[in-house]
């Protein structure tokens, strides 16, 4: 009864209103006849009544009948959400000291320094493994708490069949040491993407499902600590629902932007929403101040620039791709980042793009002058892993608010560095980023999380945290099992080690019979400082070397025969004294975090067979003294950021088999020289810079079984696809050559 008569009385408000204005006075853009307007807020207003009086009934137990049946799995996200591109997210804190971000369910902190990294709270922690969906969370304006999307409380739901908790998707907050936590919401909705408003009053989220099986904003306001229900943000219209992103805030607080999708006989189409978030129950919504004004159709989520001027956004496929700024009443929209494929986003010689090229990522982020925007565009290279995998490459820009000087972030990082998230740091001096990294060898799921601060322009760049995670990229779960991240705080230079211990017969047994193994010892535990980085080698004197983590010993006379140190964390530089191991047949240091040099003084390991460097962030050229390794087999330098040109002596490596030098940042030719390996049966030189022309020697060699010489990807293809393949050399594997 209390309803029927609250619907009556909503109709007869309904009918006295006037009609909606824009932000600015002028009439707004959407131009329903009235009659159409007073039908849709009448029913709007029953809604807000029917949900307040939902709210303030207990929610333990529920009526099916009324909110639905409970979901079959807990803390799932909502049907549509694509589990693998879910929002990211990388805050600042307001003095600049520290960072948030998350990886799958977790969400951590680290400091500007890189020197500390832990993680803040665990969002789901009924499971045991990593979640599919990334769990979002936002600092207060103060920088003091946070507020996210979690599954760790439980809803107690009954039904005809008994009564059961179900840990859903919630709203929560808590300060940045992960104590102070406090519910905020309570529902059967799946409750996401929280956003505290400038003067931390409020809280904007977006509930999916609940009492009203659909997907809106709600709000929290001012009585935060007293558990009131939240209120739902008007967006106006039948079939309209907002997007699965995070609302964006006016500078003041009193308005909200968001995307939302409006479906019509026409089609579905994202839209741009602007409105008054003061007074945001729907009673309210004939009045200028809560009036929801569409804007512009946009697919990205909105920002606010901080001077309230323009709102930025962007929009994805097709002709129209780019980044976009206008003014909140609808008025002065400019693309100015066109990203059609025609403009400063790719490089020249690119005539011909996929056409799913041209994808925006996250919201543009203004420096807080409202001078410059950055933005993350995700760019699709043909052939770089199949489909299914969706592992695609970023780029990170920046560009003026009147669209010229756009500038790229150039990190010297491996070029498949996918990016998560950026964020100017508050004094706009810096620029954080967060990205995977596909870890060679191994796994092509194999990823590397690292957090990371730059100039403007990519120099400088600092490593914060890092850490391997193996990643499903068909379904975004992480599995954080390989290893946590570690924050990137190298010791400090160390006081010189004691190798007398090498010839004390411990160590090394009997060591007046083994000369060369007992230099080999001195010579490891001299460069293990070094080499580890803030990692740990039991390498010492109080352990026997054949017990040393990745040593191999072996030959007559005994020697060092080889080093396996993949994968174990190693965070310093390969020490030049590596090339006094000259019984070394297999040096192995791939999947670590190497940065710094290749030393030439490798050039003399004479009797090495393999070398594998793969897979760090080794930078500079490549030694033109590895071409004097007679008997290397076996050389993998891929996923690094090697730069310059191929040395011509690499093709006087009589007996390689086997050459990796993708993903790097090779230039010049590919060296004619290589047409003279006749023991070479794999030969993978994609991702680089490389001249195209393809020196004809290498479709002559008859031991070639697997040819990647593409510049762009690592697809398989049937060689007689490629007309330039000679038809002789139609049994090659795998192929991608263009001349």
């Amino acid at each position: 009864m209390l309803l029927t008569l609250l619907f009556a009385a909503a109709v007869l408000t309904a009918a006295c209103e006037e009609d909606p204005a824009a932000p600015d006075g002028s009439p707004a853009a959407d131009s329903r006849p009235r009659a159409s307007i007073a039908a849709e807020d009448v029913m709007a207003t029953a809604v807000a009544f029917g949900e307040a009086w939902a709210a303030e009934r207990p929610t333990t137990p529920t009526a099916p009948e009324e909110a639905g049946p409970p979901p079959t799995a807990s803390c799932t996200p909502p049907d549509g959400e694509p589990a693998n591109d879910s929002h990211h997210f990388l805050h600042w804190a307001p003095d600049g000291s520290r960072l948030i971000f998350n990886i799958s369910d977790t969400i951590w902190t680290v400091d500007s320094r890189g020197t500390n990294v832990d993680a803040i709270v665990d969002a789901d922690p009924e499971s045991d493994n990593p979640s599919v969906y990334e769990f979002y969370a936002d600092l207060s304006p103060d920088g003091s708490r946070m507020v996210y999307s979690t599954c760790e409380y439980p809803l107690v739901v009954s039904d005809s069949e008994g009564t059961a908790a179900y840990h859903l998707h919630e709203i929560a907050s808590a300060d940045l040491g992960g104590g102070g936590r406090q519910r905020l919401t309570e529902s059967q909705g799946f409750d996401s993407y929280p956003v505290w408003s400038p003067d931390g009053s409020s809280i904007a989220f977006i509930r999916t499902g609940g009492f009203f099986n659909d997907t809106w904003v709600y709000l929290l306001k001012d009585g935060l600590e007293d558990g009131l229900p939240p209120s739902r943000w008007w967006l106006g219209g039948e079939g309209v629902e907002a997007v699965r992103s995070p609302p964006a805030w006016s500078p003041s607080g009193e308005s909200l932007a968001l995307v939302g999708y409006e479906t019509s006989s026409g089609g579905r189409r994202s839209w741009l929403y602007t409105g008054g978030a003061r007074d945001p129950g729907v009673i309210q919504y004939r009045t200028t101040r809560s009036a929801v004004f569409r804007v512009t159709e946009a697919t990205g989520p909105p920002s606010w620039s901080p001077d309230g001027e323009y709102i930025a956004f962007t929009r994805s496929g097709g002709e129209d791709a780019g980044v976009y700024v206008i003014r909140p009443n609808g008025h002065d929209l400019r693309r100015i980042v066109d990203g059609s494929g025609q403009g400063p986003l790719w490089p020249h010689d690119v005539t011909e793009l996929p056409g799913n090229v041209n994808l925006f990522r996250g919201s543009p982020a203004w420096t807080s002058d409202s001078d410059r925007l950055l933005f993350i565009t995700r760019e699709i290279v043909p052939g770089l892993l199949t489909d299914s995998d969706d592992f695609v490459p970023s780029r990170i820009f920046t560009v003026g608010l009147d669209g010229g000087d756009v500038v790229e972030l150039d990190l010297p990082l491996p070029a498949f560095l996918r990016v998560t998230a950026a964020a100017w740091s508050p004094d706009g001096s810096k620029v954080a980023v967060s990205g995977d990294i596909p870890q060679f060898p191994g796994s092509e799921h194999a990823v590397r999380r690292v957090i990371l601060t730059a100039d403007p322009d990519g120099g400088n760049m600092r490593m914060l945290a890092a850490g391997d995670t193996i990643l499903d990229l068909v379904s975004g779960h992480y599995d954080e099992s390989v290893g946590r991240l570690f924050e990137w705080n190298r010791p400090e230079s160390a006081s010189p080690v004691d190798t007398s211990s090498c010839s004390g017969g411990f160590v090394v047994p009997d060591p007046g019979d083994k000369p060369g193994l007992v230099q080999d010892c001195e010579t490891l535990l001299t460069i293990r400082d070094a080499l580890a980085g803030r990692a740990e080698l039991n390498w010492s004197g109080r352990t026997s070397i054949s017990d040393w983590q990745g040593v191999g010993v072996g030959g007559e006379p005994l020697r060092v025969q080889e080093l396996a140190l993949g994968d174990l964390g190693l965070t310093g530089a390969l020490p030049p004294e590596l090339g006094q191991l000259t019984g070394l047949k297999g040096l192995d240091i791939s999947g670590d975090w190497l940065t710094g040099q290749i030393p030439p003084e490798l050039g003399g390991l004479e009797e090495l067979e393999a070398l594998d460097l793969s897979a760090n962030l080794l930078s500079g050229s490549i030694p033109q003294e590895l071409g004097s390794l007679e008997s290397l087999r076996i050389l993998n330098l891929r996923g690094n950021v090697l730069s310059g040109s191929i040395p011509s002596e690499l093709g006087f490596l009589s007996r390689l088999e086997e050459l990796y030098l993708s993903g790097n940042r090779l230039e010049g030719p590919i060296p004619r020289e290589f047409g003279m390996l006749e023991s070479l049966s794999k030969l993978t030189l994609s991702g680089n810079r490389l001249g195209a022309n393809i020196p004809p020697g290498i479709y002559r060699l008859v031991s070639l079984t697997s040819l990647d010489l593409w510049e762009d990807g690592l697809w398989d293809c049937v060689a007689d696809e490629y007309p330039e393949i000679p038809e002789e050399r139609s049994d090659l594997e795998r192929c991608r050559a263009e001349s």
